[in-house]
């Protein structure tokens, strides 16, 4: 059940407080000018006011740090709403405070939402985006045809490097003795394909557009495409790669 008794937008003198938006708000401000103490506050409302549980107010932020001082500063907030709903604090210099221990009918309900948010902290969903993710698929990991026990990866060498050996071993399989020794003469090598994977996959690599569109006819046109000096740009790397995953790469393995 809401509280809702405050006037909507434009504010009008001596106003100082709006009524809680139906679906959400946009603080928009530059930095140190009070975007998370106005963040607590919503929080604080949306619970006193509108009788949310803490674990229904979703808080995403982007960096563990900033995530670590928003639960802090929020639960702080909480903290103080509860002890001026109680009587043990003075809400004069806090307009949200103020608001709220403005209606005696209302201060025994509030106090109430309060102190179960506290009591609930724990499951307050304030995270950053990647948690956050993680979190939703691990929660809905059937629904979403995903692991129900996902990890999140910090460095994906060790992934890029097992695809780099599944690359290899799908070309060996298909790959006849002459194609092989062309290969191996040309030094197709595992570390090579690593450099040359990571190089195309770096942050600021651009997009790799593949300009290959017509298929190798020979075993040695191929690796030339394969064997890219690393000097190059990484882009020729991704051509080759997208070529090789295309429908006229996969036939043109197919055919030795």
């Amino acid at each position: 059940m809401s509280d809702r008794n405050l006037p909507e937008w434009p504010l009008k003198d001596g106003e100082r407080l709006i009524a809680l938006p139906d679906r959400g708000a946009l603080i928009e401000a530059s930095a140190g000018t009070g975007k998370t103490y106005q963040t607590e506050g919503l929080i604080l409302r949306l619970v006193a006011e509108e009788g949310l549980p803490i674990e229904s107010v979703l808080v995403i932020t982007f960096t563990k740090a900033a995530t670590a001082e928003l639960r802090g500063r929020v639960r702080d907030r909480l903290e103080r709403g509860r002890a001026a709903l109680a009587g043990e604090l003075d809400a004069d210099k806090d307009d949200v405070l103020k608001h709220l221990v403005a209606d005696a009918d209302l201060r025994d309900r509030r106090l109430q939402r309060v102190e179960a948010a506290l009591a609930n902290y724990d499951q307050a969903p304030i995270s950053t985006i990647h948690s956050f993710c993680q979190r939703a698929l691990a929660e809905h990991s059937l629904a979403a045809g995903f692991d129900p026990s996902p990890e999140v990866q910090t460095d994906a060498s060790a992934l890029l490097e097992r695809l780099v050996d599944d690359a290899m071993g799908a070309v060996a399989a298909r790959a006849n003795a002459g194609a092989c020794a062309a290969l191996a003469e040309r030094e197709w090598k595992r570390e090579t394909l690593i450099q040359v994977a990571k190089a195309a996959t770096a942050v600021g690599a651009g997009r790799l557009t593949p300009a290959v569109s017509e298929p190798a006819k020979s075993v040695a046109e191929l690796v030339d495409r394969l064997v890219i000096p690393m000097d190059r740009q990484a882009t020729q790397a991704g051509e080759t790669l997208e070529w090789l995953a295309s429908d006229e790469g996969r036939r043109a393995m197919a055919a030795w």
